[in-house]
């Protein structure tokens, strides 16, 4: 004979409708395993489905993707939004790689470029990325 479970040894293997007759566990608790792995099942694929619609609803329209690969050139006279209200300056460096700028990095990239901008009213030089640019 089979040894499945401790009940069997002693020969008081549970029968009958509410058992399992191989494993003698009661058939309600293989019931809940079963809808608690289908449960955990379900909540993994609805995360994945949300983070799949998220990521295709962010993704940018033509419209912005086009806004966000206009590149500058060095000598392009540009304007910007600054906390004093519009500002207009010249490009006077493109950075392509990271950069420490005032003592914090600004991630660059051939695809990503930041642009160094000298104010026409004053020294100050900024930094902005080609998004916060437009050509005058």
């Amino acid at each position: 004979m089979e040894q499945f479970g401790h009940e069997q040894l002693n020969g008081n293997a549970p029968t009958g409708p509410a058992s399992h007759r191989r494993s003698g566990l009661p058939l309600a608790y293989l019931t809940e395993i079963l809808v608690s792995s289908f449960t955990v099942l379900a909540i993994v694929l609805i995360a994945f489905l949300v983070s799949a619609v998220g990521r295709a609803a962010s993704a940018p329209t033509a419209e912005q993707a086009e806004f966000m690969t206009h590149k500058f050139s060095v000598g392009d006279h540009v304007s910007w939004n600054s906390e004093a209200g519009h500002v207009s300056g010249t490009i006077t460096k493109v950075h392509t790689h990271d950069v420490d700028y005032k003592g914090h990095m600004h991630r660059c990239s051939p695809d990503d470029p930041q642009y160094e901008i000298k104010s026409d009213k004053t020294d100050h030089i900024a930094m902005h990325r080609g998004g916060a640019l437009t050509k005058k």
